[in-house]
This record gives C-alpha cells, sequence and structure tokens, in this order.
C-alpha cells in the first residue's frame, strides 16, 4: 500500500510540475504587449512555493489552458477542445486553491494580504480564460475591496502623486504587503472590468471603481523619456477618470487628463518611431501605449462615432493595431489592454465601410484573448455589423 501511495504520490508531482510550467509559459505574456510581467513571472512563482493556494491557482490556470488548447487558444470550457482529463484537473486545483484563501478569513496580517491579492488576480486569470465573465469580475471587485481598505489605512501613500514617474511612484510602506506592481496591475484590471460595460450582456456583479483617493492625480508636465513612466501615467490617468465617471452624473467627462498623457507621450512616440531599427523593443513598447490610448479614449468617451475625427482615430487603430500583431505570436492570452477590443470598436463604430471591413479581417486573422475581450466571440458581432 505504501509503494502504491508513493506511486500516486509521485504522479500527482509530476502532474503540478507540467501545469505549473504550462503557467510559466502563459505568465511571459500576461503583463501585456513587451512590458516586464514580474508579477506573473517572478511574483506569483517566488509566492507559490510557500503558499500553497497560490501555487494550486497557478497550476488551475496551467491546466485550464492545456483543456482548452494546447497552446492556450482560448475555447468553449464545457466542452474542452483539449484533453477532458486537464479540465477536471483544473477544475479540482482551481477549487483547491479557493478553499485554502476561505480558510484565511484574518486580513490583518501582511502575508495574508498579499496571498488575497494575488490570488484574486489568478482566479481572474482562470475565469477569463474560462470565458466566465461575471465570475472574474466578482474576483477583481474583491481583490479592488482589499486594495480600497489597504490604501485607505496607509496614509504615507497619499502623499505619493499619481504621475507615473519613477521616483514619484507610490512604494507600500513594508516589501511584503502590496508593493507598486500589484498596485499597478490591480490599476489595469480595473479599467478592463470597466470595458465590460461595452458588451449587451453586462455582468450580473458591475464594475467596481474605488473611490477611496489613495493618492492625488498630477498630470504630466514635461514629455516622457521612459516608455515605462509613460505606461504608469497612463494607469494612473485611466484610474482618475474612472474615478470622475463614476461621480459625474450627468455632467460630460474632461478628457484633458488624457489628452495631456498624450501631449507628453508624443516626443517620445515620435523618437521610437525614428529609432525602430535599432531599438525595437521600445518602438513595440511605445506603439502599444498609443494603441491602448485610443482605445481608452473611445472607452470613456462611449458615445457614437460619427465625425472624420472619429474615422481617423480608427484608422489609426487599424494601423497601430496591425505593427502590435504582426510582430506578436498568434493566439496569445494576455491580462492587459491589447488590440482585441480596439479593433472591435473599430468594427462597429466607425461609420467607413472599409475601416470597419479591415478591422474585422485583422480580428479573423489573428486570433486571441486580452483580459475579457475573446476575438472569436466578438467576430459575429462585427462581422454582423459589416452586412448591416
Amino acid at each position: 500500500m505504501e509503494g502504491i501511495e508513493a506511486e500516486d504520490s509521485a504522479a500527482e508531482g509530476q502532474l503540478e510540475e507540467a501545469y505549473f510550467q504550462q503557467w510559466m509559459s502563459l505568465s511571459e505574456n500576461l503583463g501585456g504587449s513587451w512590458f516586464p510581467a514580474t508579477l506573473f513571472n517572478q511574483t506569483i512563482p517566488q509566492l507559490g512555493r510557500t503558499e500553497p493556494a497560490i501555487r494550486y491557482a497557478a497550476i488551475a490556470v496551467g491546466a485550464l489552458s492545456k483543456a482548452v488548447s494546447p497552446t492556450a487558444l482560448p475555447g468553449s470550457p464545457t466542452t474542452p477542445t483539449g484533453s477532458s482529463s486537464h479540465y477536471n484537473h483544473a477544475v479540482t486545483y482551481y477549487g483547491r486553491a479557493l478553499r485554502l484563501v476561505r480558510l484565511q478569513q484574518d486580513l490583518s496580517s501582511d502575508y495574508t494580504l498579499r496571498v488575497a491579492t494575488l490570488a484574486c488576480v489568478l482566479f481572474a486569470c482562470f475565469e477569463m480564460l474560462h470565458d466566465s465573465c461575471d465570475a472574474a469580475v466578482n474576483h477583481i471587485n474583491h481583490g479592488l475591496m482589499i486594495v480600497e481598505q489597504f490604501m485607505c489605512s496607509h496614509d504615507t501613500l497619499s502623499a505619493q502623486p499619481l504621475t507615473g514617474k519613477g521616483k514619484q511612484r507610490a512604494v507600500s510602506p513594508g516589501p511584503f504587503v502590496l508593493d507598486e506592481e500589484i498596485l499597478n496591475v490591480f490599476q489595469r484590471l480595473e479599467f478592463l472590468t470597466w470595458t465590460t460595460r461595452l458588451v449587451q450582456q453586462a455582468p450580473q456583479h458591475p464594475p467596481r471603481v474605488y473611490l477611496c483617493p489613495p493618492r492625488p492625480y498630477c498630470m504630466p508636465s514635461a514629455p516622457f523619456t521612459d516608455v515605462l513612466d509613460a505606461r504608469g501615467c497612463l494607469d494612473a490617468t485611466q484610474h482618475h477618470l474612472l474615478r470622475a465617471l463614476a461621480t459625474k452624473g450627468t455632467t460630460p467627462l474632461d478628457m484633458a487628463p488624457l489628452e495631456q498623457w498624450l501631449m507628453s507621450f508624443e516626443p517620445l512616440y515620435a523618437t521610437a518611431n525614428d529609432t525602430a531599427a535599432s531599438d525595437q523593443l521600445r518602438y513595440l513598447q511605445a506603439t502599444s501605449l498609443l494603441l491602448q490610448y485610443h482605445s481608452s479614449w473611445l472607452t470613456l468617451q462611449q458615445q457614437s462615432t460619427t465625425s472624420s475625427e472619429d474615422t481617423a482615430r480608427f484608422l489609426e487603430i487599424i494601423r497601430l493595431s496591425e505593427v502590435v500583431l504582426l510582430n506578436q505570436a498568434s493566439e496569445m492570452f494576455t491580462m492587459d489592454h491589447g488590440p482585441t477590443l480596439a479593433l472591435f470598436l473599430a468594427a462597429t463604430k466607425c461609420v467607413d465601410h472599409s475601416v470597419r471591413k479591415a478591422a474585422v479581417e485583422l480580428l479573423k486573422a489573428y486570433p486571441r484573448r486580452d483580459a475579457f475581450w475573446d476575438t472569436r466571440s466578438l467576430l459575429a458581432a462585427a462581422e454582423k455589423g459589416l452586412m448591416g
């Protein structure tokens, strides 16, 4: 009996290791287009060595990606395109992780707080891949609630303006509480949940915007010199505008912060474009940020698009998306902004038929998922609009 148990234990260990390696292969892309993904490929694996809940949650994501496709192509979880055993293992490990996190009710300690927030990120990742929008939003909302409570209780953060500049970025009081990379990821997840309002089947749990003002917002006043600073400032600007949108009532949203970001970013983009041959990474990062800016503008405006200015914006989205898609592996899965939503907006809102057609062709040619947005699920609506 002991020999059989040892064999079973060894087999399970090998299975877990295989799924964890699948998670590691996914983690490189989860942070977005060519940007560092240290939360996913370093912080989570490191904590997973000592925390079973985090390890099981990462293993569950790896197993689910194997179930829907060997290359992590999102599919229908109810009828997996891969082996059903992978799907069963994914659900089993996901259940284990959920139970372990629920046992940690006390969030007063630094350790349990960190585990809870990272678990929310992993659970949201699982549900996005599972194509369960409402469940993913629920996990993100729970994480945002924890973040809000944390931010409101730490005055040391309130003095740091949200500009995205390296020396001005807020840093948590302790390295094992909520450090900057966790806060930044939750800012992006917060904005991504807001984009779910653009679909007719809105989630049962509406996106949460945490209203405790943790840090004052400060517009950039000088051109960016570093693409990571520009990204941090864009995250902060989106968060600032979401808070304004959640409280404005019927007052039109002031888009000046986003336009100011663009003014500070344009010189950096021009330089990156000129030096693309010698510094392709910076060029691709800058291209991704400019695409995110246009997608954010359309999302926050939430208006019909009929002017020539809007058509020009959609043409720019097509151009930028082509650059991004041609330089990335096909069938990607990210938990960040990407071309999918921007192309869907171009395919459904632009009045120019040729622009809508170009957007549909790109969605069709490059299957992928960016957070909640899967090209396959959006294609039907986009093609219907094209024929209309």
